[in-house]
């Protein structure tokens, strides 16, 4: 992309003065040449609100704003999903003027939780270059409440969306399953030293009732997920019917010391409650398919019996 690195007193005219404490902003406003998209520019995890960049000076004279924003959406079959929203606005006066104020002078006294926080937005001029404007901070080191104000104001025009992640499957949803589960085979070396995968439950433990946890969701390992290879993806949801409940207690009930085994497993079976998901087991259905049955907090790790998988495939 090209970058036009403006001076201050060749591009951008005269900024505020100095009023005493000012946040460590870049020096000098950035323009770019173009706008492209959210997408290709909005950074919603790194200085979410203007805190570094350049207060906006007098040389650069914005006739038009675009905000992005990132939000939870329902969808029509239940599930859940990051929307990208990117949004026009034209009507700039108020939330420029706001943005041309200094910084305030640092006293600390009185200051708000900093719950509220500004739009992220870009201006741009008639010339389609555009900058990202630093916000003024009041004396706690926060948005002045005049671009607060400002900002939630504005009149958006939605001009494109697009889902960034989904958060859950309409399936999942239907089923009462998460999206995503860690691999909990996969316990850390502090976990296993604290003493929280255990070979057998505890004297004293209550054992977890089983005959509620009907619940049956199955994951798999995904190669695609990024950031996090021991994150399972749901795969597919079901209930337990009426008429196995027994049976498939009574093989959980059989289950046997964990085997050494170094093998990581593709796919996972959750067991849980459709309320209070305190306790529940997670088995392997490949690999050295063992089981972790969890109950009060305290993790029980032990061996499948070996017909477990096959009946769990029925359901």
């Amino acid at each position: 992309m090209l970058v036009l690195a403006v001076a201050i007193l060749a591009g951008c005219g005269n900024l505020p003065a100095s009023t005493g404490y000012s946040p460590p902003r870049d020096r000098e406003p950035v323009i770019h040449a173009a706008w492209t998209s959210c997408a290709e520019e909005f950074e919603p995890n790194a200085d979410d609100w203007g805190r570094y960049p350049a207060l906006l000076g007098d040389g650069f004279h914005p006739v038009s704003a675009v905000v992005c924003a990132r939000e939870e959406r329902d969808q029509p079959d239940g599930g859940r999903d990051r929307v990208e929203v990117e949004s026009r606005v034209d009507d700039i006066g108020a939330i420029v003027g706001a943005l041309r104020l200094p910084d305030e002078p640092r006293s600390g006294e009185g200051c708000g939780d900093g719950s509220r926080n500004p739009p992220w937005l870009v201006l741009l001029d008639r010339d389609g270059r555009w900058l990202r404007p630093g916000v003024p901070v009041n004396d706690c080191g926060l948005p002045r409440v005049e671009v607060l104000d400002a900002g939630e104001a504005l009149r958006l025009t939605v001009v494109r969306t697009r889902v960034v992640e989904q958060i859950i499957s309409g399936a999942a949803a239907k089923a009462g399953c998460q999206q995503r589960w860690r691999d909990e085979f996969r316990p850390s070396p502090q976990e296993r030293e604290d003493g929280q995968y255990l070979p057998s439950p505890p004297v004293g433990l209550p054992a977890p009732e089983l005959a509620t946890l009907t619940v049956v969701c199955r994951y798999r390992m995904s190669d695609t997920r990024q950031g996090d290879p021991t994150i399972a993806e749901f795969e597919r949801g079901s209930k337990v019917p009426s008429d196995r409940v027994a049976e498939l207690n009574g093989r959980l009930v059989w289950s046997t010391p964990a085997k050494p085994c170094t093998a990581h497993a593709t796919r996972f079976v959750s067991l849980s409650a459709v309320v209070n998901r305190g306790d529940y087991v997670y088995i392997e259905v490949d690999g050295c398919m063992r089981m972790l049955t969890v109950v009060g907090g305290i993790h029980v790790l032990t061996q499948a019996d070996s017909d477990l998988p096959a009946l769990l495939a029925a359901f």
